[in-house]
């Protein structure tokens, strides 16, 4: 099954109250416009500059791969391609705003691929706009296009094969295309509108960016690491569910993914998620709430980064590692979903399907 979980907004007011009775000025007193300030120049727009000159350069790097399929053009434009997507799980976790309107997160990652439609498409036409496209494009296929039977077997799938070239430069075109636009609408509209957007509410710009921060670790547990190891599926694994399941990329974007959102969480010390939940002394049993969030993500670093072998191998070969990461996210989720949203009044208005 394919993970494209859809964002409800729950028809309830939400309660400003704080746990273990605090203050309601704690709240009020921290300074909200630096946290937006800092959150929106600091954070995502970066980002967004970034993955779109990554989204550039492999297109770059295609040029000559296009006019010469070789070992030298394959190997410079597959180390673009991992640039890329690494720069793209930062901004995955910012998929409000302007990334919501645009779809970018659906259009650049679904995963796995279809590959039956990808082959399809170079022999006939086909709009990357379209639904019934949507896994057919974006970093999967070229996962698959620029890995899959190893190198030689993918150069010889290249050469003299126009249509297949012409449909990999249109994957990687729409990709740099909807860079762009997500960079030049968060400049000129969504950014300054995020920085005016006070308050916790939907619609604020803390509920909007406490809401993705959660998403996307709720995404990375169930489709990263729940699918794949069989946790949706009585225990049976589903090793062709995995993400970059031809590079063999998979624990590299996990961890890239995860340490973006450690940064979106701790960066900028007082102006932070972390800062603004110690200006309210939020605990977690008798321990500061931003300590515990920080080492849970840190915990989940560790269980990836001892990864011998990619996803799709090792829910096969060693399950009990991948499951343990999965303990780690969900430990992770029960506090950045539930103890966090409750000291800062935010409520949480996707759901998820699968508990916490």
């Amino acid at each position: 099954m394919r993970f494209l979980a859809a964002l409800s907004i729950l028809a309830i007011l939400f309660s400003s109250c704080k746990e273990g009775g605090d203050s309601p000025s704690l709240f009020d007193s921290y300074d909200h416009q630096s946290w937006r300030n800092y959150t929106a120049d600091s954070i995502i727009q970066p980002a967004l500059v970034d993955y779109h000159q990554a989204c550039e350069d492999m297109s770059a790097a295609f040029l000559p791969f296009q006019q010469n399929p070789n070992q030298t053009h394959l190997d410079s434009l597959q180390l673009r391609f991992e640039e890329a997507y690494k720069a793209f799980m930062v901004v995955e976790g910012y998929g409000f705003g302007a990334s919501a309107n645009l779809q970018v997160n659906t259009f650049s990652n679904t995963f796995p691929t279809d590959t039956h439609t990808i082959h399809q498409n170079f022999t006939s036409t086909y709009d990357l706009t379209a639904v019934n496209q949507i896994d057919a494009q974006g970093f999967p296929a070229l996962d698959y296009l620029l890995f899959f039977g190893g190198d030689s077997m993918v150069l010889e799938n290249f050469k003299n094969k126009q249509g297949q070239l012409a449909y990999t430069q249109d994957i990687m075109g729409r990709l740099e295309q909807m860079a762009l636009l997500l960079s030049t609408e968060w400049n000129s509209n969504y950014g300054p509108s995020f920085k005016d957007a006070a308050g916790p509410q939907v619609g604020g710009a803390l509920g909007e960016f406490v809401n993705a921060f959660n998403f996307n670790i709720e995404l990375s547990k169930r489709a990263r690491i729940g699918i794949p190891v069989g946790n949706f599926s009585a225990g049976i694994p589903l090793p062709s569910k995995s993400e970059a399941l031809y590079s063999g990329l998979s624990n590299e974007l996990l961890i890239a993914n995860i340490e973006a959102r450690k940064r979106d969480f701790s960066k900028g010390g007082g102006k932070s998620l972390a800062g603004l939940l110690n200006h309210l002394n939020a605990q977690h049993r008798g321990e500061p709430l931003a300590d515990r969030i920080d080492q849970e993500l840190d915990l989940v670093l560790s269980t990836v980064q001892g990864f011998q072998n990619p996803v799709s191998e090792l829910v096969i070969s060693n399950p009990s590692q991948v499951q343990n990461t999965f303990n780690a996210l969900q430990s992770t989720v029960v506090l950045t979903k539930v103890d966090m949203p409750s000291q800062m009044g935010v409520q949480i208005t996707y759901q998820d399907n699968d508990g916490d």
